[in-house]
């Protein structure tokens, strides 16, 4: 599988967990951004704990997050 990220900017609020969690996948200024791809793992811990729930996870067509 292989999972996209997606950020709400409208709920970001720049914390920058996704960006610890992984850094190759998001970096945080104003507000997150996907910058590129990662293990499937980390994108869905990065979504899990976003204090915002900014981040949505899909595979295809599919959510898997939330």
């Amino acid at each position: 599988m292989t999972y996209k990220a997606h950020i709400d900017e409208n709920a970001c609020a720049a914390h920058g967990d996704c960006e610890a969690i992984a850094p190759e996948v998001f970096q945080v200024a104003e507000t997150a951004v996907v910058i590129g791809t990662g293990p499937d793992e980390l994108i869905l811990e990065a979504a899990r704990i976003c204090p915002t729930s900014a981040i949505r996870v899909t595979d295809g067509d599919e959510q898997i997050f939330p």
